[in-house]
């Protein structure tokens, strides 16, 4: 009798948490890419300076792809040769000649 009204309750408790969960995930996630626009434009405004001139761009890349189109910004928005390959930053990224931030959901 104790264990199936134990499992009435966590049962109860379960269903609560999962709308809970639905409920808030969206805010959530809004709120985590209002700190990485956010992010981005900090990075932009202390990498480039003032004023503010900059475009922002979000691409969907393809599974295993990512280093490929990294290379080919790389390509088309660097200048040349990788200046910033001997600056040591503390969270280890590479440098590229601009600012890429990647989101992994």
């Amino acid at each position: 009798m104790a264990l199936e009204q134990l499992q009435v309750e966590v049962d109860g408790m379960r269903s609560g948490l999962t709308r809970w969960c639905k409920t808030h995930f969206g805010e959530a996630f809004v709120a985590w890419m209002h700190i990485k626009v956010i992010r981005v434009f900090c990075e932009s405004v202390l990498r480039y300076g003032l004023p503010v001139d900059f475009t922002a761009v979000l691409y969907k890349v393809a599974k295993n792809k990512d280093q490929a189109l990294t290379d080919a910004l790389d390509k088309a928005l660097g200048e040349g040769g990788n200046a910033g390959d001997d600056v040591n930053d503390d969270d280890d990224e590479d440098y590229h000649d601009f600012v890429l931030l990647k989101f992994d959901p």
